[in-house]
This record gives structure tokens, C-alpha cells and sequence, in this order.
């Protein structure tokens, strides 16, 4: 571990703010008598800041829009419920601001990455259950896990300006 003097054994701290908005289009097809396929497409916008630095502060920015595509496979069980599967994919595009100070006496170098090409992959299963109320509402729960990767949203800060992009997961 470094910090961005290039010191080793002082820890670095790491501050995230990032928010998403999808807007997608969505089609379910049976798949068979118990089960559902849902495959879906759209856009999505994302802003992403990361702030890095233990004594000086390194600032990464980035908010772009982008393609979305997902697919989600549903299962009925006998015991009531159902088992799910899902997928999704994103490529967003934007310029990339990476502000570092490689030296304390040195100010703030700006890097600004041109048509910077973000990519985030979601994937997820678990259990839902739903269920019809009054009015042709219907409520649905559901409890489960998600793993998500985003590429190339970090930058790495070791031993000098600007060490490249990394992965945030």
C-alpha cells in the first residue's frame, strides 16, 4: 500500500459518490410451462467521483450515457415462489477527469481522457415471491445477491502522476 507521496505502509483512504439512472424497454416470453424469460435493452447515465488520498486529494470524475442490455430467467417452484437468474451489461462513453497531485510541492496535474469507454456488468439469482392484491396490483419481495464490476472507472495513484485505469467491483 502506498500513499501518494509513494510511501509504503500508510494507508490510503478511498471516497466513492456515484449514482445510476436506467430507462429500459422490456419484453417477458415463456420459457416452457414454469418458467419466464425476460430480455431487456435501453440506456442508462451514470456519474461516478472518486476521491483517493491520504493527506492531498486525488479526484476522479466521470458521467456519461450509454447502451444497456439485460436478461432475467424466472423459475416457478412447488413450494411456492420462484428461483431467478439475471444479467445485465453497460458500455458508457464520456471524457474522463483525473486530477492527481504526484508530488507535495508540485500543484494538481489534470488529465482529461477523451471519449473514455466505461463498462459495467451486473449479475445477480435469488428468490422471489409475489403475490396479487386488490385492483390488479400485484407486490413482489424478493431476497438474493449481486455482483457488479465496473472497468476502467478507477485510477490507480502509485509513485507518480497517473498510474491508469483500474476496475471497481
Amino acid at each position: 500500500q502506498g500513499d501518494v507521496f509513494g510511501q509504503t505502509g500508510n494507508p490510503s483512504q478511498i471516497s466513492v459518490d456515484t449514482y445510476t439512472i436506467d430507462i429500459e424497454f422490456y419484453e417477458e416470453l415463456s420459457v416452457g410451462y414454469y418458467s419466464t424469460l425476460e430480455i431487456s435493452g435501453g440506456i442508462r447515465y451514470n456519474e461516478f467521483a472518486e476521491q483517493t488520498g491520504r493527506w492531498i486529494e486525488n479526484t476522479n470524475r466521470f458521467s456519461g450515457f450509454g447502451g444497456l442490455i439485460g436478461a432475467e430467467l424466472n423459475r416457478s417452484l412447488a413450494i411456492g415462489g420462484s428461483v431467478y437468474a439475471r444479467a445485465r451489461l453497460a458500455i458508457l462513453m464520456d471524457d474522463k477527469k483525473v486530477v492527481t497531485w504526484p508530488f507535495a510541492s508540485v500543484g494538481p496535474v489534470q488529465n482529461t481522457l477523451f471519449d473514455s469507454t466505461q463498462g459495467m456488468t451486473e449479475i445477480g439469482f435469488g428468490y422471489e415471491y409475489s403475490r396479487c392484491l386488490c385492483g390488479g396490483s400485484i407486490l413482489t419481495a424478493r431476497v438474493g445477491a449481486e455482483w457488479q464490476n465496473w472497468f476502467n472507472y478507477s485510477s490507480t495513484i502509485e509513485d507518480g502522476p497517473y498510474g491508469g485505469p483500474s476496475d471497481v467491483g
